[in-house]
């Protein structure tokens, strides 16, 4: 493939995906193409795992943190359950 053609269908694939078009992603944690339940979005625009807290670390009281996390009063933030970041 030669570089013009290279760019002429990375050009079509990204239009396709401005207009709306996801059928060609696929996730990263399960590789399912498509929606999958492995992500949802937080109340502060990041996605999050489900069932893990977001990691925006511009805010402490988003819904992912408030529902998944736990509130460490020395740091005045919500951090995750399991202590992993």
């Amino acid at each position: 493939m030669s570089e013009r053609q290279e760019i002429e269908a990375f050009a079509a694939a990204f239009s396709r995906l401005l207009a709306g078009d996801t059928s060609m992603l696929k996730c990263t944690r399960c590789g399912k193409p498509g929606s999958c339940g492995c992500w949802v979005r937080c109340s502060c625009g990041w996605s999050a795992e489900a069932g893990k807290p977001c990691r925006n670390p511009e805010t402490t009281r988003c819904s992912t943190k408030v529902q998944f996390g736990v509130y460490n009063r020395r740091t005045r933030r919500y951090e995750p359950r399991d202590g992993a970041v």
